[in-house]
């Protein structure tokens, strides 16, 4: 089954197409030592998610727990640096 990985950080910009056996979940695609490479550099400052739905366990399950359909595209979050909010406001102001 295929799936897509990416990563959209600053200093790393990552989209990988990947092949994986049915019933993979998301956990078991992001412990495999390639991911864990890629990983590595971000230091655990992320969130998982999949077709950009977090895996937060409140909504959907957490990824160790949610089963990847094909198609899936799971994609490594990270927290704004800037508050939109702010930066609307900011412009406004300007």
């Amino acid at each position: 089954m295929r799936v897509f990985f990416s990563i959209q950080h600053p200093d790393l910009k990552v989209f990988h197409e990947i092949e994986v056996s049915n019933r993979t979940t998301a956990g078991e695609l992001l412990s495999t030592s390639y991911i864990q490479e890629l990983l590595e550099p971000l230091q655990n400052e992320f969130e998982i998610g999949v077709n950009g739905e977090l895996l937060d366990g409140k909504y959907l399950p957490l990824p160790e727990q949610y089963r990847l359909s094909p198609d899936d595209r799971v994609e490594v979050l990270r927290e704004l640096f800037q508050d939109p909010k702010d930066r609307r406001r900011k412009n406004i102001t300007e």
